[in-house]
């Protein structure tokens, strides 16, 4: 789990980088409002990266597996909510007909998402024995 975590964080984190760079250098045809859009997702998606990273690496160097559960489940939820969150407003933003794009009432789960990982880990830590 600890690798999937990490990968993805890294990969993530590479694609979002290079997405905002094309954004405001390329892109200048965009509205200030998808603009803004784009803005909100690749901050989410950077934040949310670095948080996965860290429960990667966590994961990775601990040998008591009873308290991994939380931060497992975490884990998932962030790259469940990265996908339907940040990838939607993208995919919204940059080929408004595309399949994907028609997702976007499921972009809040994402957010949900996002949230409940976080929560997971204070529960982990509120409780932590």
């Amino acid at each position: 789990m600890a690798r999937l975590f990490l990968g993805f964080a890294g990969l993530n984190g590479a694609l979002w980088l290079i997405l905002s760079a094309y954004i405001v250098h390329g892109m200048a045809d965009l509205s200030t409002k998808d603009i803004s859009s784009l803005a909100i997702a690749s901050g989410f998606a950077l934040i949310h990266s670095l948080f996965l990273m860290q429960l990667g690496l966590n994961i990775g160097s601990s040998d008591e597996e009873g308290r991994l559960k939380l931060p497992k489940a975490a884990g998932l939820l962030l790259i469940f909510g990265i996908l339907l969150f940040c990838f939607i407003i993208l995919f919204k933003v940059l080929w408004p007909a595309s399949i994907i794009a028609a997702l976007s009432p499921l972009t809040p789960f994402g957010g949900m998402a996002l949230i409940s990982a976080w929560l997971l880990i204070a529960l982990q830590g509120f409780y932590r024995k």
